[in-house]
């Protein structure tokens, strides 16, 4: 494949990641939650949501490219706002998992509803196929692209 492709992919997946990264963005998403929050908490709220599950503070830490310390720290805050609550794991009554309380719910679904909304404006007059098309082809491209990260330990 000729190296125009990727000159051309590369600065396009920058701008993407840095209008993704936006605080205006987050903050606009936040307000439509109704809550205030900081970034990672929001993250905790909408990776417990997209699990359907509780969770282990690893686990979290893992999906989200963080260490352990610094989802506890932002799990025992969405602790005292009643927004998640640790429940015993079925499978070892030693450990806890972090799971979301029915507020903790809604306001992780206000957020997600509010990008989802944003993400429709963009590509609500795309076909099913050209949906279905970007989406295999941007988890083709993470996909091989976490994958290369993590065979040169750069992940």
């Amino acid at each position: 494949m000729p190296r125009s492709f990727e000159r051309d992919v590369l600065p396009l997946l920058q701008r993407l990641a840095s209008l993704l990264g936006k605080t205006q963005l987050y903050e606009w998403g936040l307000a439509q939650s109704g809550v205030t929050l900081e970034r990672p908490a929001m993250t905790i709220l909408v990776t417990l949501s997209r699990g359907g599950q509780a969770m282990r503070v690893g686990d979290i830490a893992h999906q989200m490219g963080v260490e352990g310390p610094h989802v506890t720290r932002h799990v025992n805050n969405l602790l005292q706002r009643g927004l998640v609550e640790r429940v015993v794991d079925s499978s070892d009554a030693r450990a806890r998992l972090v799971d979301l309380t029915d507020e903790g719910t809604v306001v992780a679904e206000k957020y997600q509803e509010a990008l989802f909304g944003l993400l429709d404006d963009v590509i609500g007059d795309w076909g099913d196929d050209q949906r279905q098309a970007f989406t295999d082809s941007l988890r083709v491209l993470i996909d091989g692209l976490s994958d290369q990260l993590r065979r040169r330990s750069i992940d």
